[in-house]
């Protein structure tokens, strides 16, 4: 008849103190106590589940009832406690479960035992596992008993939730933290089994099954007896990947290549495809999340050695953290927990993950346009020497907006030939229009190198890149400005369109503009064409140190001060201010405003 099999989390379990693995500081502690019979009445393990609690309460119970206890502290193994212990019948070792006995008369039971000393051996210990179980009256029944109990009796408690326990049950018991067992003791161990049980393991397998444990030794015997039974005896890592249904990184790793890449089409396409399998699109996303923090830890070699990788995987890691760079990691990884807050309540939420890859690739190609627009203004600095002789006949027609800007002093004159203030009254509301309607020949200089010779365009936009202007400007003509851009950019898309006309736009510190959108696809399809609607503003008020901050409506407040302006209010404030050139042209028509 074959052997009756046993799980490896009861086969292997700990059964002395070097055997207990990543609870040092705690084994060590309790061994002292042993050697300078310094034993306390009552002790309180905490951590999670899965680290060695109650088998830490069932080693140092043995150890305090064994007649000749070893130099370091560990039981003997061989006297009559030791055996008895051994093969469960000791009547000095209680184990009592507090989830199914948690009422005050289960306590008050409890009681009545602990007045009755122990027969054999020095202690009568009560192990109580799950503590936090036991209710707010079996706690109160509890309290005079655990702070002045029997000399004989040691009482050692277990549990996963600290919290929940009482102030005045912490106060009676020395509380001892049990930290999660790190993943590379994990591997150690599950090595250690393989190797008894004849087992043949890849390391990237049992890598997968110390990341899946999350610090449990006894969540990951579990799961490496699984996939052994499931892949007879033979841990492979694809086998693996196949037995827990999760995400090989290689996806991850397509995934950010993709995204950093800006291919929207390529990403879409990868997400059918792991849906198809099967994945569920949260899972997907909690997974990229989890994957793009460890990219930014490995962006720096200093936190790298927190993500516990092999030398090969660490390479591969940095090299792509440091292509992504930590701005988009930072950005991808808030958008990414933004779509997961949203995720519960959304009714599209397929739709809901797209879309959030798609601005996570808007991203990337901000960053690569970012990255190139201050290479692009030293080109024409370099080519001014071979520049003048071909420029200057072919180019001044189209051009001849910028032309008339130098000689600003020589047209006025001729325009107020007929009225002195009045033309000058209108002639100045059209420079802030003329500058925006000439702004965007400046901001798209992209596709003229491509139909035109790159020379002439260069040499012609070179008077304009040098100049960093900084005149000040209202808030009223900033807003002005972004409604011209709808106007002017926007007509094709209704939806930002509305959702520019929705908003208000804030001046602040005199550069800072502040837009507020009432949701998060407003916010994101702003975030779109971010770079676009900074160089048109940024040429329309003339001044380069604009800088634009878009996010959502936190407070009710905030969103009944959010109205768009109607044109009556528009133009009463600002024929209200007297900088205005409405202002001026009242003042000079002598109207009264409305």
């Amino acid at each position: 008849m074959s052997e009756k099999f046993v799980v490896s989390a009861r086969k292997f379990r700990p059964d002395s103190f070097e055997s207990l693995l990543g609870q040092e500081a705690v084994s060590e502690t309790l061994r002292r106590a042993i050697l300078q019979q310094k034993t306390a009445h009552a002790y309180l393990f905490c951590g999670p589940r899965g680290v060695g609690k109650t088998s830490a309460a069932r080693i140092f119970a043995r150890a305090i009832n064994c007649a000749s206890p070893l130099a370091s502290g560990e039981a003997c193994g061989e006297c009559d406690s030791c055996r008895a212990f051994a093969e469960q019948r000791s009547f000095n070792v209680f184990e009592m479960d507090a989830a199914s006995n948690n009422s005050a008369n289960d306590i008050r039971q409890l009681i009545e035992e602990v007045n009755i000393p122990p027969q054999v051996g020095r202690y009568k210990i009560y192990i109580i596992d799950e503590v936090h179980m036991l209710s707010t009256a079996a706690f109160n029944a509890f309290l005079k008993t655990l702070e002045e109990p029997p000399e004989y009796v040691v009482f050692i408690m277990a549990t996963t939730e600290k919290q929940k326990i009482l102030p005045t049950i912490l106060s009676r018991c020395q509380v001892f933290d049990f930290k999660p067992i790190p993943s590379d003791v994990i591997i150690g161990q599950l090595r250690h089994i393989a190797q008894l049980e004849e087992i043949q393991v890849e390391e990237k397998a049992l890598e997968l099954i110390a990341r899946k444990a999350d610090g449990g030794m006894r969540d990951a015997l579990s799961v490496f007896d699984r996939i052994a039974s499931y892949t007879d005896g033979e841990v492979s890592y694809s086998r693996t990947l196949e037995s827990l249904n999760i995400l090989d990184d290689d996806y991850y790793f397509r995934f950010v290549d993709l995204l950093v890449h800006n291919d929207y089409a390529s990403t879409l396409l990868l997400l059918d495809e792991l849906i198809m399998r099967g994945f569920d699109p949260r899972t997907i996303v909690l997974g990229l999340t989890d994957f793009l923090r460890n990219l930014l830890l490995a962006f720096d070699p200093q936190t790298l050695p927190l993500l516990h990788l092999t030398k090969e995987t660490e390479a591969s890691y940095n090299q792509l953290a440091q292509a992504s760079g930590r701005g988009f990691l930072y950005q991808a990884i808030a958008k990414l927990m933004e779509c997961l807050k949203e995720y519960r309540n959304s009714n599209a939420k397929r739709l809901l993950v797209e879309m959030t890859l798609l601005s996570l690739t808007s991203l990337a190609q901000e960053r690569v346009s970012a990255s190139h627009t201050p290479n692009q203004r030293p080109t024409p600095a370099a080519t001014p020497p071979s520049a003048p002789s071909p420029v200057a006949a072919p180019r001044p027609q189209p051009i001849a907006a910028p032309a008339p800007a130098r000689p600003s002093a020589p047209p006025t004159p001729r325009q107020t030939g007929a009225s002195t203030e009045a033309p000058q009254s209108i002639d100045l509301p059209k420079p802030p229009p003329t500058a925006s309607m000439a702004a965007p020949r400046p901001v798209a200089p992209a596709p003229r190198p491509a139909v035109a010779p790159s020379p002439t365009a260069t040499s012609a936009a070179a008077p304009k890149a040098p100049t960093q202007e900084k005149r000040s400007f209202t808030e009223t003509e900033m807003q002005i400005a972004w409604n011209a851009y709808a106007e002017e950019h926007l007509q094709k898309n209704l939806f930002l369109k509305n959702a520019f006309n929705e908003v208000l736009p804030k001046l602040h510190n005199g550069t800072e503009i502040e837009a507020i959108m009432f949701n998060m696809l407003q916010v994101n399809a702003v975030e779109r064409i971010k770079g676009s609607l900074l160089s048109y503003l940024r040429s329309a008020l003339h001044n380069s140190d604009i800088t634009l901050q878009v996010r959502q409506i936190e407070t009710i407040e905030e969103e009944r001060s959010q109205r768009s302006i109607t044109p009556l209010e528009l133009f009463r404030s600002l024929a209200a201010e007297p900088q205005t050139p409405l202002h001026q042209f009242i003042q000079a028509l002598k109207l009264r405003p409305l």
